[in-house]
């Protein structure tokens, strides 16, 4: 698999950092390894494709 790093030295260090995640989330699904992130407001893991709603989380507890 080929990929097109930009030039521009911005979009570069941009584009690189996405990808970093990408490769990161991509290894983790595959070994089994749950995921978190911020989704409708609720903290949720997912893990082998199965989403859970852990917490449902405010403005206010971003900022605690």
């Amino acid at each position: 698999m080929e990929i097109d790093i930009p030039k521009d030295e911005d979009e570069r260090e941009s584009f690189l950092a996405s990808y970093a995640v990408y490769l990161a989330n991509q290894k983790a699904r595959a070994l089994g390894l749950p995921r978190y992130y911020l989704k409708d407001g609720y903290l949720v893991e997912e893990r082998n494709g199965k989403i859970k709603k852990l917490k449902r989380i405010t403005k206010d507890d971003l900022y605690e």
